[in-house]
């Protein structure tokens, strides 16, 4: 990305969160490999990011790499900014090694672990995110992963379609998700700390609890964030791609366009930020109103769109019933307790707004 792609980006977010109001903006480091933009670039962009939109605007800023890249430089860049880190990693050497390999085809994870040292010498807090993997131990993986001491555990789902799934099925049984995460679920309930959360859990604990989903995986709710690319052009959540091709794109262009006028292009990503809410074959499911489906891009076919249940939809079931038995909360308690939340909130809306009203 050039210096008048990042400013225009900057420029765009200024006047959208004028408009809109909002008082927090986050903006992620993503890849390709972000690293490759080198300390300095970064380090100028969080400080024109900063001087553009501070104080009316709170900035916050992190960054997922697979750390290969990381060293002193990048560490003074990442305190000067309190840049969060996100480490891809998919586990032991061995398992790791199998696709995350650099351009020669050698293995990385040496080299990953390598930073991950550097940023604890640091001080510097953490996450690592992997993606499910089939046909390994799960508790090996995830012992490994927590003797890094990460701050945060994140598995994602694979991004399978309904055009893909059969090939995974049957190489690996019809529930391989739960069968890996429902091991760990147990290892960080009983052994585990509150101090080291894996996402998925605590959001899925969160939800039968009655609150609100903490990712995009689960809830149905609207995708609150677009993808800038390198060249400015802006795309919905990078998952979409694994759909069909230009699936993510809006046509629109932070050189040209304003980030409202994605909510009206009509597009997969303008959908998705209103929220597009369940699939008609999930209306009758017990999890209607905590998995609303799974992720938007999990639930895709060439035949009916994103009107499917996910393609993980046996195991993210198995999941949360399994989680529902360790905390023993049934679906129509999640649902009573839905209910006191929502209008609780809506008596603290109400008060608040009350506050603000003109006096004359």
């Amino acid at each position: 990305m050039s210096d008048a792609v990042f400013s225009a980006m900057i420029a765009r977010i200024a006047t959208h969160c004028e408009v809109s109001g909002h008082p927090r903006i986050k903006i992620i480091f993503h890849g390709g490999e972000p690293f490759q933009a080198g300390p300095s670039r970064i380090d100028r962009w969080c400080e024109h990011a900063r001087k553009a939109l501070e104080p009316r605007v709170r900035v916050r800023f992190s960054i997922q790499t697979n750390g290969t890249l990381l060293d002193d430089a990048w560490i003074t860049t990442l305190q000067r900014h309190q840049i969060g880190v996100g480490i891809s990693l998919d586990g032991p050497e061995a398992l790791n090694d199998r696709s995350r390999v650099d351009h020669r085809g050698r293995g990385t994870y040496h080299r990953v672990v390598s930073g991950i040292d550097r940023l604890r010498s640091a001080g510097i807090a953490f996450s690592t995110l992997s993606v499910v993997p089939f046909g390994v131990d799960p508790l090996e993986v995830h012992r490994h992963l927590v003797a890094l001491r990460p701050r945060e555990i994140s598995y994602l789902f694979p991004a399978e379609t309904h055009e893909t799934i059969g090939e995974v099925r049957r190489s690996h049984g019809p529930t391989p998700c739960a069968d890996f995460l429902i091991p760990v679920f147990d290892e960080w309930w009983f052994k585990g700390t509150l101090d080291q959360k894996v996402r998925e859990f605590w959001s899925i604990a969160q939800m039968i609890l009655g609150g609100p989903s903490a990712t995009d995986a689960f809830g149905g709710g609207p995708v609150p964030f677009v993808t800038v690319e390198t060249d400015g052009s802006i795309h919905g959540t990078d998952k979409l791609r694994a759909c069909q091709d230009g699936l993510s794109a809006t046509g629109l262009n932070v050189l040209s366009d304003d980030f409202r006028s994605v909510q009206r292009t009509g597009t997969v990503t303008a959908r998705a930020m209103n929220g597009i809410g369940a699939p008609t074959p999930c209306a009758t499911c017990d999890e209607l109103s905590t998995c609303a489906g799974g992720h938007l891009a999990n639930r895709y076919s060439e035949a009916l769109g994103f009107d499917n249940r996910s393609v993980w939809c046996e195991d993210i079931l198995a999941l949360f019933q399994h989680i529902r038995r360790r905390m023993e909360i049934d679906p129509a308690e999640t649902e009573r307790r839905r209910t006191r939340l929502n209008a609780a909130q809506t008596e603290d809306s109400r008060t608040e707004s009350l506050l603000v009203l003109p006096t004359q």
